[in-house]
């Protein structure tokens, strides 16, 4: 995901992610719909 530096939802969607993480769901998701992919860029 991509926000604006600063932004105020990133708190916020930072820690909806690590709850996706933690729980599995990430990973799940990642199965379904990247598996197809070969590599996936990652921004730095």
């Amino acid at each position: 995901m991509l926000f604006e530096q600063g932004s105020e939802l990133l708190p916020c969607v930072n820690r909806a992610l690590a709850a996706l993480e933690d729980d599995g769901t990430l990973d799940d998701l990642e199965q379904e719909w990247l598996s197809d992919v070969v590599s996936v860029p990652e921004l730095q």
